[in-house]
């Protein structure tokens, strides 16, 4: 009998082996893909940004009112001799990613409200424009401008414009700005808003002369107050053309960059070679704002620094 079970055993020792060996990779396969799965989990969370960015603003939590705020210096240009202005704009993609676009419309309201020093009291004049609407005034300090909506699965964007008196930028005025998105948006944009608060000040890189055109790079301008800023960190880059007068503009584009593809039908315009020509009036329109998007070609200039980052406009005045 005891033969007969050292037997039985031997073969079946063979089987218990098989199944604990089983139950061993079973289990750690288990643990891997659940370890793997919370690895994965947790990269989509901390990589997640809200296909909802701007030129100037930063995304922050909708619930944020003003802590997390990020603070800028920004040029203004010259509109006439009394007043002056500055430009942002809101896209429907991620920030610097072009490509990533929203699959869903983003309906929201956009708010500036500015204060000052002393100085600044008594102060008129201020006025927001969405570019192609009209003209909105300041009241007590704020203006607001409600249910925009950016168009999903095409990059959609709008640009605004503020106006002030010139003598504001000798009062301390600041501007705070946040883009709250409604509430049919939040799971749109990942319950974030944008937000900054901009303090303008006077360039010479960007103030013009009587019936004058003018252009710069966005981020040149911004590199001259964070030096820690390099061509190699951005994925788009943001040229301004802006003045008074009639004339015709005729833009040149770098080597290794394209133009946005939507500012070119909107003004139903078309690259011959690396150029694109057009007709400006300030009656009617004083600034362009422009993207220019990687091609995947090197770039003709810097990616160290936007120090040799030229002028890419010419202008010709109308007689």
């Amino acid at each position: 009998m005891k033969k007969i079970i050292q037997k039985n055993s031997r073969k079946l020792l063979p089987l218990f082996l098989g199944v604990f060996a089983l139950i061993v990779f079973i289990t750690a396969s288990v643990a891997i893909y659940t370890n793997q799965g919370y690895k994965k989990g947790v990269a989509i969370t901390a990589d997640s940004v809200a296909m909802f960015s701007s030129n100037r603003l930063d995304q922050i939590s909708k619930d944020d009112t003003g802590a997390g705020f990020s603070k800028k210096d920004v040029a203004v240009q010259d509109a006439e001799n009394e007043t002056v202005n500055f430009s942002f704009a809101i896209y429907n993609y991620a920030p610097n990613t072009p490509t990533r676009i929203n699959p869903n419309d983003i309906t929201y309201d956009l708010t500036a409200i500015w204060s000052g020093n002393a100085e600044s009291e008594g102060l008129t004049g201020f006025q927001m424009q969405q570019q192609g609407g009209s003209v909105q005034n300041f009241t007590d300090n704020s203006c607001t401008i409600s249910n925009l909506m950016l168009t999903h699965g095409v990059r959609s964007s709008h640009t605004f414009t503020v106006t002030m008196p010139k003598a504001a930028l000798n009062a301390g005025v600041k501007f705070t700005i946040k883009a709250m998105p409604q509430a049919g948006s939040y799971s749109a944009v990942n319950n974030k808003a944008l937000a900054v608060v901009l303090t303008p000040y006077q360039s010479s890189e960007v103030t013009p002369v009587t019936n004058k055109w003018t252009g710069h790079w966005v981020e040149k301008t911004y590199a001259a107050t964070q030096p820690q800023l390099k061509p190699s960190d951005c994925a788009a880059f943001n040229y301004e053309i802006s003045g008074s007068g009639k004339g015709t503009i005729t833009l040149t584009c770098p080597a290794g960059l394209e133009i946005d593809a939507e500012f070119l039908k909107k003004h139903n315009l078309t690259v011959t070679g690396n150029t694109v020509t057009f007709s400006v009036d300030s009656a009617t329109e004083s600034l362009y704002t422009i993207r220019f998007y990687r091609t995947g070609t090197a770039l003709e200039y810097s990616e160290e620094s936007f120090d040799d980052w030229k002028e890419i406009v010419t202008y010709q005045r109308s007689e």
